[in-house]
């Protein structure tokens, strides 16, 4: 149902700022008012009743109609009422700045809202037709992507047994040893080396494979024999987990206490009964099983790559600037998803986030709100129609997905507008895809990973070269 009547919406300022006024129709808030005595009537002692006893007319006036209507238009009645309104107009809201007047003269009245509400700015679309734009992709060898699976398969249905007393590491051993480290709080020049709780273990047991360590460590012993003693020299990553230790030099002094060589089992249809994911009953049904599995995970690299390129070529065309706040309510929003989906206490999660480059996050979430800012725009440029065919189909798929019951009309009716957004823009990208010349470059990795590397020093250059440009204006 339609509960707002009347909306009025002030000019937009240099700083994307309007002034909403709304009116409702009358008796909206009736429900809510009459909520609010019964809340009072349980809380309030009035002489000569017991507590939630007494009749309603001695409860106004005992509370007043001014506290029972602060009451009935409490913060989630009123942002609806707004939120509805913003759906009616079609507002591209970052977000509610402020209430500035509230009013509901009696309950049978209309309730009168005027807020302040900051927008995105509007997007001055450059071209988005004909673009030229290059995707580099990893080249896709689905034989050789098959039998690395395979081996990984084998590897983690391995057992392991004692080496013999004479035999030296190798990677995929696994070893037991004891370790005893220090790291650098001084400089090169003048080191400090310092212990820290956490950088000692004795029969520490760890397969010898890259990542399994600080890097560099495990790689270190390969080579060595049971009873052997050593130094090893090693840096934590800029980006480790904690702040005291990122990119400090360290040093471990080491002991080898075991040694355990890897058996790997046959590959056969034992083995694929065996394994979980994916479930097989044979050698064969696996690997068609795998080899379905990275054929569809390379499909979707693939279209991730391209919306990648894509996207870039149309930021750079297109006039567009992400709001701060935007960036900060959507980084806020990203930690309370984490900390819910992984269960993880908010406060403990903003810990975490700060031992994060931020800088980064937030310099990926701004080309992610940039990209949706174009994409919306050209959704209501390009007026892409959904069929209510269509429209019916993905409302059963969301039911599914969140067990909401299809025939729930008030669900529904909130989450119609943004189904049918998801919609349009799924037709958005097919449309540019298919209105653009893509070209695909096949490259190796390292080839990419070069690129990328290449393309961010100079993107970190130029940045330096402006920041020092600034800086001279500032001084002129």
């Amino acid at each position: 149902m339609d509960y707002v009547m009347k909306i009025e919406i002030g000019d937009r300022d240099q700083n994307n700022i309007i002034t909403l006024s709304l009116e409702t129709e009358a008796g909206i808030a009736k429900d809510s008012y009459e909520e609010s005595i019964k809340a009072a009537r349980r809380q309030v002692n009035i002489p000569g009743f017991r507590k939630g006893k007494a009749p309603k007319s001695m409860v106004i006036d005992y509370v007043g109609e001014d506290y029972l209507k602060s009451r009935a238009l409490h913060q989630e009645f009123l942002l609806s009422l707004l939120n509805d309104a913003v759906k009616k107009e079609q507002l591209d809201i970052v977000t509610i700045l402020s209430l500035d007047k509230v009013e509901l003269e009696s309950s049978e009245a209309p309730v009168v809202l005027e807020a302040r509400i900051e927008l995105y700015p509007e997007v001055q679309l450059g071209q988005y037709k004909d673009l030229e734009v290059e995707v580099d992709v990893v080249k896709f060898d689905l034989d050789k992507q098959l039998e690395e699976s395979l081996e990984r398969i084998q590897k983690s249905h391995s057992s392991f047994e004692d080496a013999a007393e004479d035999a030296v590491i190798a990677m995929g051993d696994q070893i037991d040893l004891d370790f005893d480290g220090k790291f650098n709080d001084g400089t090169d020049e003048e080191p400090n080396w310092v212990a820290k709780e956490g950088m000692k273990a004795e029969g520490h047991t760890v397969v010898v494979e890259p990542g399994r360590f600080i890097d560099g460590f495990l790689e270190q012993t390969v080579g060595m024999k049971i009873g052997t003693e050593a130094e090893l020299d090693v840096r934590f990553p800029a980006s480790y987990g904690v702040p005291e230790l990122q990119d400090k030099a360290a040093k471990f002094a080491i002991k080898i206490n075991k040694i355990s060589k890897a058996v790997v089992p046959e590959l056969d249809d034992e083995l694929a009964k065996k394994n979980q994911n994916p479930k097989a009953d044979t050698l064969d049904d696996l690997k068609a099983k795998l080899k379905e599995n990275l054929e569809e995970a390379n499909k979707k690299e693939r279209e991730a790559a391209t919306d990648f390129a894509l996207f870039k070529a149309l930021r750079t065309a297109t006039e567009v600037e992400v709001p701060e706040k935007a960036i900060e309510m959507t980084l806020r929003n990203d930690l309370m998803q984490m900390s819910r989906m992984y269960g993880i206490p908010a406060e403990q999660m903003q810990a975490i986030m700060q031992n994060i480059a931020i800088d980064k996050e937030k310099d990926a979430v701004k080309e992610r709100l940039a990209n949706t800012m174009i994409l919306n725009t050209i959704v209501k440029t390009e007026d892409f129609e959904v069929s209510e065919n269509e429209l019916n189909k993905a409302w059963e798929e969301y039911c599914k997905q969140t067990k909401i019951k299809a025939d729930n009309e008030e669900a529904k009716a909130n989450q119609i507008d943004e189904i049918k957004l998801n919609l349009q823009s799924d037709k958005a990208k097919e449309f540019l895809h298919s209105k653009n010349k893509i070209s695909y470059n096949e490259l190796t990795e390292e080839e990419i990973k070069a690129k990328q590397e290449a393309e961010a020093a100079k993107t970190e250059e130029s940045e330096a070269d402006e920041a020092k440009e600034d800086k001279a204006e500032a001084k002129a």
